[in-house]
């Protein structure tokens, strides 16, 4: 009986210990209300090729016997690796047979496979072209209820739809400075968005990017609570025991 009763006064000493998370810490765009509606532009998105990628390159054609001259035949049994899928090199170039080598890094899927067009056009009648990211996926990272790596099969997803993938943001997440980490053309970058705020949606940097890594930083509310439990729960438990202890003591006489 004892024991329980000791457990429920440390349950409700560390819940006093617990701070409140603010309302307005935790809405996402506040400056909306009931009626508002949002009219500011959603920037273009292009998702650009980069070293490291791996692109799906399908060929085709009238002949499918000229076809097969361009299929690329790696033997593996890795999804992948493919037939057809190839590894973006660090000069920003991919390797298709007949065609040689091509310069795919810094533009779009859909101007990759213009320029693979373009290439086929002494060998090809009407040509078509898709071209895909196969290892496209972003990593959600902090407060969030789920981290880790997300695949994105169709190449495009906002920083909300990420978000939302990972179970969204925890109380504790800081809204305001969500930051997203991007290397591109061999320079690593930082920005910024604030979900608290409408204006997220005209951001350049709303829909993510292969490779992107978005960070959610704790608020100082969960790191002061953290610190104020890692230093008073030791002295309530040394406290608990002692009265343990001594009501033990008084009991026995």
């Amino acid at each position: 009986m004892m024991a329980k009763w000791t457990t429920v006064l440390l349950a409700a000493v560390i819940l006093t210990l617990s701070a409140c998370v603010p309302h307005k810490k935790i809405a996402y765009f506040q400056d909306l209300n009931n009626d508002s509606s949002i009219t500011a532009y959603v920037s273009e998105h292009f998702s650009t090729v980069q070293p490291s990628d791996l692109l799906s390159i399908t060929i085709s054609s009238l002949s499918e016997d000229a076809n097969q001259l361009f299929e690329l035949k790696t033997g593996s049994d890795d999804p992948n690796f493919a037939s057809n899928t190839y590894l973006v090199r660090e000069d920003s170039t991919v390797q298709i047979p007949v065609l040689g080598k091509l310069k795919v890094g810094g533009r779009p899927t859909g101007e990759v496979s213009n320029e693979v067009i373009k290439a086929l056009e002494p060998y090809l009648k009407d040509p078509t072209v898709v071209v895909r990211i196969v290892n496209y996926r972003v990593t959600l990272m902090g407060e969030v209820a789920n981290p880790g790596v997300y695949h994105v099969p169709n190449e495009k997803i906002s920083i909300l739809e990420a978000i939302s993938l990972a179970g969204d943001l925890t109380i504790y997440g800081k809204r305001e400075t969500v930051k997203i980490f991007r290397r591109s053309e061999g320079t690593h970058q930082v920005f910024t968005l604030d979900l608290t705020s409408s204006s997220v949606f005209s951001s350049p940097h709303f829909f993510l990017r292969n490779n992107d890594i978005v960070y959610i930083e704790p608020s100082k509310g969960k790191t002061s609570l953290d610190d104020n439990v890692y230093r008073i729960l030791p002295l309530i438990i040394s406290s608990l025991t002692l009265l343990i202890v001594m009501i033990g003591f008084a009991n026995t006489n």
